[in-house]
């Protein structure tokens, strides 16, 4: 039980990491990368991107089936279970595989048709290529998905993620050789591929050699494969759902405007994407722990209790993260960007400010999932997605690029924070009001106040990386002090009295280490 937790500690901790290296090099690289590939084959590059990302929908949700469903048979000890629910999954990938193959070469072939009119014929020459290595990729990316679903349902989660830390790195490293060298969009997505294909068999070897996973297909069974496509259409509708909030504006925008405004808006969703990463580190290892909870039969109230804790730290960094955006995120952005993408933080800021609640309350996905009644929650997000893509399409004529964001962020708003969490309340049995009153109380106050101090701040205009930074670092020692003194209770702050002094305990043995040495 104890490997268990620190599996799930160290699963979470990890993630962060991962979220922190790909915000750094986000950070760090998209201004190297917007100056050696320039505004146009930056918005080519996002917008093929984008295009080619509908197909790795095509996994239909089956990542987090394997997920459920092994941590269930772990549970049960049915070992045969097990290995025949995992070649069936496997037999299903390799059909989807096939598929994506089949539609990819199809819709290869329309690339004349759908952006012949906005691209140049150099611009369309490079999309093609690119076209078919991200086909490639997304292939690679889907087999990868059932082994690390597979090793997530024994709570197994350091490996991969490490090996998802060294992919990073790498793939910075050689990027940068590569750009420095004048190659252009095409490399990126060659490294890409290439760096997917080893995580695949890294991952692969570590689930069947070091976790012992076993896949062999003793018999199809029909009722189990209705199960399966049963609970993993909807994970599949909420993938739709992700490809539609993300990637369909970019395509409206690369059909009724240009490849420029597409690159000012994918930077302003990468700064949605990062923020949104933040809140699937926590919640991202809980879905095992769910599954057992519920199959133990647990109380509305127990997984509203285990609920509150995890979404009292998620609110913090998001609180954090929100406050410090909305404060300084616009001379971030022309800082480092440039002024030609200051629209980016209007466009960011919209859509930012509405997806906080639903963020710092998504272990509930969790509990859905355990529970199989994720299906709402599929079918309103995508609701909500089509509705805001047609709200969109007015409003871009209307408003342009940041028309994008406001017809998404008003649907956003109804389905999302109200509908869902009526749902939640009286079709989960998750109390709600005890919820937000517990999870807010006392960080809420904290934010806001701190917000206050930001504004102090931000009257000091930053036009210098010094002075912004210095502006962040008086915010960030502010939003810590007041934190402290009126936002978390006694459990939280020795929470993080034990971290400060593992570290420095861990700082203090190096040295004494150098200093024997």
């Amino acid at each position: 039980m104890k490997i268990v937790k620190d599996e799930r500690k160290s699963g979470a901790a990890l993630a962060y990491i991962i979220i922190g290296a790909n915000s750094l090099v986000g950070l760090c690289f998209t201004p190297f990368l917007l100056r050696c590939l320039g505004q146009a084959e930056y918005g080519l590059y996002q917008l093929i991107g984008s295009f080619v990302g509908y197909l790795a929908i095509l996994d239909f949700g089956i990542a987090s089936t394997i997920t459920r469903y092994v941590a269930k048979y772990h549970e049960e000890g049915d070992t045969r279970g097990e290995e025949n629910f995992l070649g069936m999954c496997f037999m299903i990938y390799t059909i989807m595989g096939l598929l994506i193959v089949m539609l990819g070469t199809l819709v290869f072939w329309q690339l004349d048709v759908i952006f012949g009119p906005s691209l140049t014929p150099s611009e369309l020459s490079k999309a093609k290529i690119m076209f078919l290595i991200l086909i490639v990729s997304i292939v690679a990316t889907l087999f990868d998905r059932g082994f690390t679903g597979a090793i997530s349902g024994y709570e197994r989660f350091v490996i991969p993620r490490i090996v998802n830390i060294g992919r990073i790195v790498f793939k910075v490293l050689i990027l940068v050789l590569l750009l420095l060298n004048e190659f252009g969009a095409i490399a990126i997505v060659v490294t890409d591929a290439v760096l997917n294909l080893i995580v695949l068999f890294v991952n692969s070897f570590y689930a069947l050699n070091k976790v012992k996973i076993h896949i062999r297909l003793h018999q199809w069974d029909k009722k189990l494969a209705r199960e399966i496509f049963s609970f993993s259409f909807f994970i599949f509708l909420s993938a739709v759902t992700a490809q539609l909030w993300f990637r369909l504006p970019q395509l409206i925008l690369g059909i009724m405007t240009d490849t420029a405004s597409v690159a000012v808006f994918a930077v302003a969703i990468q700064f949605n994407e990062m923020y949104m990463g933040l809140s699937c580190a926590i919640s991202g290892v809980f879905l095992p722990r769910a599954t057992q909870m519920v199959a133990r039969g647990a109380s509305g109230e127990e997984l509203t209790d285990m609920m509150i804790g995890p979404s009292r730290y998620q609110l913090m960094l998001l609180g954090a993260i929100l406050s410090g955006f909305l404060l300084f995120g616009r001379q971030f952005i022309t800082l480092w960007a440039g002024v030609t993408y200051a629209q980016a933080y209007i466009i960011a800021s919209i859509i930012m400010v509405p997806i906080t609640i639903p963020l710092f309350q998504n272990l509930a996905i969790s509990i859905l999932q355990a529970k199989n009644k994720h299906s709402f929650r599929a079918l309103l997000y995508l609701g909500i997605a089509v509705a805001g893509a047609a709200a969109s399409i007015p409003l871009v004529r209307m408003y342009g690029t940041i028309g994008v964001a406001f017809g998404s962020a008003s649907t956003f708003i109804l389905g999302s924070i109200i509908i869902m969490n009526i749902y939640y309340h009286y079709v989960i049995g998750i109390n709600i009001p005890r919820f937000f009153k517990e999870a807010c109380h006392g960080i809420l106050p904290s934010i806001l106040l701190s917000g206050a101090l930001g504004v102090v701040l931000s009257y000091i205009w930053a036009d210098s990386w010094i002075k912004l930074i210095t502006q962040c670092v008086l915010f960030i020692i502010g939003y810590s002090f007041i934190l402290w003194s009126f936002g978390m209770n006694s459990r939280e702050k020795r929470f993080f009295s034990s971290c400060t002094i593992i570290a420095l305990n861990t700082f203090m043995s190096k040295n004494k280490i150098g200093e024997l040495k």
